[in-house]
């Protein structure tokens, strides 16, 4: 099983939150970031859990383009990733004032 673990702090965030999120979010990240009542706090998942996934997948910062990995919410408001086309990958997003963690975990194969 492939683990992969990021913490995010607030005050890295705060600034130049459109400028990241633009380089970070897929265009429907983006849509949902706009939506958002509160969108640092979005940006900040949505990294950590990109962050996260590179780490289950054994890759460095830029080996993945973040824009490759999206990771939408379900009816209920569970989040998943889609890399490639596949939802191969369970992640668990928390937030707690000026931090937001995040935790992937691969899938059996």
């Amino acid at each position: 099983m492939d683990v992969g673990i990021d913490i995010t702090y607030k005050e890295h965030y705060l600034n130049h939150e459109l400028q990241l999120a633009h380089k970070i979010l897929t265009p429907h990240e983006l849509a949902l970031f706009e939506k958002s009542p509160d969108p640092l706090r979005f940006l900040m998942g949505r990294y950590a859990a990109k962050e996260a996934f590179l780490k289950a997948n054994s890759k460095g910062l830029f080996e993945i383009s973040f824009t490759d990995i999206e990771i939408l919410n379900d009816e209920s408001g569970a989040p998943h990733i889609y890399y490639q086309g596949k939802e191969e990958f369970d992640v668990s997003l928390s937030h707690d004032g000026d931090y937001a963690i995040a935790i992937v975990i691969r899938r059996n194969r």
